[in-house]
């Protein structure tokens, strides 16, 4: 018959709260109620693949992607912090189609499953259909470095590597667009 003794109890109670830490150190930010913060606060918690890139679905939740477009981390938005993210998209062309898509729509409703592996409708377009093409996007960052004037919703971009050599958090894409920008902090 096994007695606990002191230091084994000791060990096993030393493992618990390491295993406990650690996962809510580790814990996604889409497990956490984001709906009182500002977007560019979102962009810098959320976790990011310096290849990847974060969208925002028709569903209303921000998911960022790793290069092999798997979610690394994801955020329910708010029908506001929606709002938001249209009234801040460059192309003021897409505004009414985004207010149509987003109407009603209310990210903290999705489940923790759909936030991590969502259907096919609501992920980004792939690299291989994107428009945006690598040496225009490395050209259009050389022009805004040659004029000095880097406005982060300005630039093509791929991956959130090439906007944060500029200083610009992260990549991203909203609804079905195909261009992605830079997005501001």
């Amino acid at each position: 018959m096994f007695k606990p003794t002191r230091i084994s109890s000791m060990k096993a109670s030393l493992f618990i709260v390491s295993a406990v830490y650690g996962i809510s150190c580790h814990a996604a930010l889409g497990t956490r109620d984001t709906s009182g913060l500002k977007l560019a606060d979102i962009y810098g918690m959320i976790e990011t693949d310096p290849k990847g890139f974060v969208h925002i679905g028709d569903d209303g939740v921000l998911r960022s992607y790793a290069r092999d477009e798997k979610v690394v981390d994801y955020a329910r938005l708010s029908p506001e912090q929606l709002k938001r993210a249209i009234n801040s998209w460059p192309n003021k062309d897409d505004h009414a189609h985004l207010y149509e898509v987003w109407d009603g729509v209310d990210g903290r409703d999705v489940s923790h499953t759909q936030a991590l592996d969502p259907p096919a409708h609501l992920k980004p377009r792939t690299a291989s259909t994107s428009p945006n093409n690598p040496d225009q996007e490395a050209t259009e960052v050389v022009k805004q470095l040659e004029n000095r004037q880097v406005v982060c919703l300005n630039i093509d971009c791929k991956t959130s590597e090439s906007c944060q050599v500029l200083g610009c958090p992260v990549c991203g894409a909203l609804d079905l667009m195909e261009k992605k920008v830079c997005l501001m902090q």
